[in-house]
């Protein structure tokens, strides 16, 4: 089963969103459950409510999740009913990262970090819709607008630097101790 994304954007107050997104993620935790959703989440960069899940269920997810901001937008925002959505919606783009000659497939565990930490981190401070290592075309995909995949591209970049620089490290002393090893047997 295919798993992609959709994205609702709209023109609400935070004092609104709130109330969609729930207490603690609490609204958003029930609809991903409801539709067997791996994620429901909110990019306030975007005004855009982003639904990540089997694509067989997205449609139906989305018709949902749409009554249930037009039901707080009623109850809390009630000036703003007939101008919910954003149909003047910025351009998703999907960014490639090859990692050819840059980091061996064994190695991109470092990069991708301990549970996806380091993805996680650059997909929170960058705000792409999010990103994954695909291990087939040794690349890293990247969804979001142009402006926030380009800054996305510029902190794999930095952590790559670290990664390769921990990785000689790591070698180097590794040689050492090898070295070590030989001249006192």
């Amino acid at each position: 089963m295919t798993t992609f994304y959709k994205n609702i954007y709209i023109n609400l107050p935070h004092d609104t969103v709130k109330h969609v997104i729930g207490k603690n993620g609490s609204n958003f935790t029930r609809m991903s459950e409801k539709f067997n959703l791996n994620y429901i989440w909110y990019n306030k960069d975007t005004n855009a409510i982003t639904l990540y899940g089997p694509s067989s269920q997205l449609d139906e997810a989305e018709k949902y999740v749409k009554k249930v901001i037009e039901g707080y937008t009623k109850k809390f925002s009630p000036d703003l009913v007939d101008n919910i959505y954003n149909t003047n919606t910025m351009e998703e783009i999907c960014t490639e990262v090859s990692l050819r000659n840059v980091l061996d497939t064994d190695q991109v565990k470092h990069l991708i970090g301990h549970q996806g930490l380091t993805f996680k981190e650059i997909t929170r401070k960058t705000n792409v819709y999010f990103m994954w290592y695909d291990n087939q075309s040794h690349v890293i995909k990247i969804w979001g607008t142009r402006y926030h995949t380009l800054r996305a591209v510029k902190m794999i970049h930095e952590s790559l630097d670290r990664v390769n620089y921990n990785i000689s490290k790591y070698e180097q002393s590794n040689l050492e101790h090898v070295k070590k090893r030989q001249r006192t047997c």
